[in-house]
């Protein structure tokens, strides 16, 4: 049974050793032996494999097996099929009270290998943080004044970027991911609404010169053609070292979960939460947005890597500045988010001076409407739409 075998990979490599003193060896079907020859001789795989003169090659599958979150629920499976074998074999005269001790005990017995630890030498990790801050740069935003904020991109957190169809919010978080990877850090980039060729057309126009119409024709200029060769050259390099990774149409909660835990980034960037998917069924909308800000919450945590997220805006917030109450099912993205930023594209009649704004050249107010270690504020952007680039009009000096 790959449960059993799961659970013996982990003793095997020395995890989750208190469990193996409170299952026995009668708790198994198919390693009943293995387990028994670990609890006489230890988890020494050389011992065990003359003890029971097997091939040591099949204890190394078993190793392979293991994953720290199949771990769990493997031993619920066996703790379940142990209760249910109690269930069917009870004699009927059994007194209801000691059905219900026994029961209980199984109850608790699913929990083994999933209580957390206390953290401990809290003053000692703080000063080793702090020491760790001052040696390494932050990981900065493409905005400087976005950084004189909130001070860059830090891991365990969950950043949602919410704006109304049209503002920006997928070229902000596209242009976030490629400074996240210019700054040779791992970024995972999930465009659930483009094509992998959109988000490199999109790529290759930030820095302009180049047609948009004649690029979608294909029927470049020569000095067009002599462009993109340059424009493709800047994407060869976000994709240097394989820091830039793009997954399309990868919607699925459980594959983004997987594909952290394989290549390990420094951030995942999702367009949008509203594409996201999971196997369980949901009561509506709101419940479903739910699950899944909290679900991303925890993966930042348990995972240690930055989660960027788009979220939608509710229409009727078109004319007005957003706020979080804005945000479509906005309570779990409000609770689970650290921070919160809106995009807001200024109407040009609320300016004073119009001068140089028109179509392609945007206002924007890109606000930080929440920051949970940090403060609040708002910085004025042009965002270029033929360029899907924002630029700072601010530019904040860090202090």
């Amino acid at each position: 049974m790959d449960e059993e075998k799961i659970i013996i990979g982990g003793w095997l490599l020395g995890y989750h050793l208190d469990d193996m003193a409170r299952l026995e060896p009668s708790d198994f079907t198919s390693c009943r032996d293995i387990v028994g020859a670990m609890k006489d001789v230890g988890t020494d795989t050389f011992r065990i494999s003359r003890k029971l003169n097997i091939p040591i090659t099949d204890l190394a599958e078993m190793t392979a097996m293991y994953q720290p979150y199949l771990y769990g629920s493997a031993v619920r499976q066996m703790i379940e099929t142990k209760a249910k074998t109690y269930l069917a074999s009870v004699p009927g005269d059994t007194p209801v009270s000691q059905i219900a001790e026994r029961l209980a005990e199984f109850a608790e017995a699913t929990n083994m290998g999933s209580l957390p630890k206390p953290a401990e030498n809290l003053a000692g990790g703080y000063l080793e943080e702090i020491d760790r801050r001052m040696k390494e740069k932050p990981v900065r935003w493409m905005l400087p004044s976005l950084d004189y904020y909130m001070g860059g991109i830090r891991t365990k957190e969950l950043t949602t970027v919410g704006a109304r169809p049209s503002v920006g919010k997928s070229a902000f978080l596209l242009q976030a991911a490629q400074a996240i990877a210019r700054q040779d850090k791992k970024v995972l980039y999930l465009p659930l609404e483009m094509s992998t060729m959109q988000t490199v057309e999109r790529m290759v126009q930030s820095k302009g010169g180049i047609s948009q119409e004649r690029l979608r024709r294909g029927r470049l200029t020569d000095e067009e053609w002599g462009k993109l060769s340059i424009r493709l050259d800047d994407v060869r390099e976000v994709e240097k070292g394989k820091n830039f990774l793009l997954f399309e149409g990868c919607n699925s909660l459980a594959a983004i979960r997987q594909l952290v835990r394989v290549h390990k980034p420094f951030a995942v960037v999702i367009d949008q939460l509203t594409q996201l998917t999971d196997d369980r069924r949901f009561r509506d909308k709101r419940d479903q947005f739910s699950f899944m800000t909290n679900q991303l919450k925890r993966l930042a945590m348990s995972e240690d890597v930055a989660v960027l997220l788009a979220a939608q805006v509710n229409r009727s917030a078109q004319q007005s500045e957003p706020t979080m109450a804005n945000l479509k099912e906005s309570g779990s993205i409000e609770e689970d988010s650290d921070n919160i930023i809106l995009l807001h594209e200024i109407p040009l009649d609320q300016l004073e001076d119009t001068t140089g704004w028109d179509g392609t050249n945007r206002p924007v107010l890109v606000k930080v409407e929440k920051q949970r270690d940090g403060r609040t504020g708002s910085i004025k952007t042009c965002f270029r739409a033929d360029r899907f680039t924002f630029y700072d009009l601010e530019r904040s000096s860090d202090e």
